[in-house]
């Protein structure tokens, strides 16, 4: 490649903005910003169905992608499986509600979904 040109990979043409790919009633949210970011998201979002991963978050019937730019996340704590709270070391020790609402807490990543609801969003379909 003459001048200094570069391959850019569909990773980071996404940066710092977010790709929205609607596939059939499921939508990806490709976020790259980790599974707390997406999980906050999520519960912002409501806790629509779905499943979170590092890098995307799948959400299914989520008709208006919009909502997301929309969403605000200052008050949101991600759900946890409720086995995480049957799990921990000294679960016998705290009310069961409790043991939830603190693990819930500590996988919270409102800095990381907020960044994700102020990007701008690329949207797909396919």
């Amino acid at each position: 490649m003459a001048g200094g040109d570069s391959i850019i990979t569909p990773r980071e043409l996404a940066r710092p903005r977010g790709v929205v790919h609607r596939t059939g009633a499921d939508v990806q949210l490709w976020s790259w910003a980790g599974l707390k970011a997406n999980e906050t998201l999520r519960a912002a979002l409501g806790n629509p169905d779905g499943k979170s991963y590092n890098d995307v978050m799948v959400i299914r019937g989520l008709d208006d992608t919009a909502a997301i730019s929309r969403t605000t996340v200052a008050d949101a704590v991600a759900s946890i499986p409720e086995q995480m709270a049957q799990d921990l070391k000294f679960s016998v020790a705290l009310p069961h509600d409790v043991a939830v609402r603190i693990l819930g807490e500590r996988f919270t990543d409102t800095a990381g979904a907020e960044d994700v609801a102020g990007r701008r969003l690329v949207r797909t379909f396919g």
